[in-house]
């Protein structure tokens, strides 16, 4: 089954209060309250450029597939692309626990990395 999965994507953003976010961003308040609580079912393709843009990411990043019990596709098949870990990342607590004086350290392999990627 493909579903929505706006939790981790909020997760791994570290958008702690999702409802003010969207709002913020110009979303209406019942936008924002289905996709805060992952209760959308469908979004329009206007809908999914926004978020893109402001999530900076691309479509594939707002679905996940999880596959039945049933199911045994082969490991290239392309829905493998956007089955999902079960680890969550949360990249506010592991920047939390960095010691101080490695952050400046980090900040520099991000910054080439980025650079390098563009």
């Amino acid at each position: 089954m493909i579903i929505y999965n706006f939790k981790k994507l909020l997760k791994i953003k570290g958008i702690e209060r999702p409802y003010t976010y969207f709002v913020k961003a110009g979303f209406s308040a019942s936008f924002a309250t289905k996709v805060s609580n992952n209760r959308v079912r469908r979004l329009e393709l206007k809908e999914i450029e926004r978020l893109c843009l402001l999530f900076r990411c691309t479509p594939n990043d707002f679905y996940e597939w999880i596959p039945s019990n049933d199911e045994a596709l082969d490991t290239t098949h392309p829905l493998n692309k956007i089955k999902k870990s079960e680890r969550i990342v949360n990249i506010t607590k592991l920047i939390n626990d960095i010691p101080i004086n490695k952050l400046e350290e980090i900040e520099k392999l991000i910054a080439e990395n980025l650079k390098e990627n563009s």
